[in-house]
């Protein structure tokens, strides 16, 4: 935020603009990072989960199911971008969603899956939770209806 001078005082409505638009800006970058990673995961599903499912993700199946994955992030991405700043909280609830999802289907599997894997893709489905998160309480922060 950007804090006025001593001789001048933000009013409710540019406290409001400056939360709302760096929420957004947080969300609005999440969604970019999003499509990428999905456009990938559809263009070359093999190659872009093998460090995290390992020989598993070359098979026919595994690229079907990543292939849906990577839909999902595109479609989520996508509503993120193309909402209005005031419609931006569901797409980011939902990424949330998605990326805990990401990350518990991953602790879960444990061993089953490459060590190297389950800490990155670990790690970037609890960076994506969380940013999600603080870009989510700033919204409701910034929202009139709180």
């Amino acid at each position: 935020l950007i804090a006025p001078t001593s001789s001048e005082h933000a009013t409710s409505s540019e406290i409001y603009a400056q939360v709302t638009m760096n929420a957004a800006l947080i969300a609005r970058l999440i969604a970019a990072g999003r499509i990428g990673f999905g456009v990938a995961l559809l263009v070359a599903p093999g190659r872009v989960t093998s460090l995290w499912l390992g020989g598993d993700a070359g098979r026919p199946g595994t690229r079907v199911v990543t292939r849906g994955l990577g839909t999902r992030d595109l479609a989520l991405g996508a509503g993120a971008l193309a909402a209005a700043d005031s419609q931006l909280r569901p797409w980011v609830t939902a990424g949330i969603v998605a990326d805990t999802a990401d990350l518990v289907a991953t602790v879960t599997a444990g061993k089953s899956l490459p060590r190297a894997g389950r800490v990155l893709v670990g790690a970037v489905a609890f960076g994506g939770a969380v940013l999600g998160t603080i870009a989510l309480a700033a919204l409701r922060r910034g929202s009139p209806r709180g």
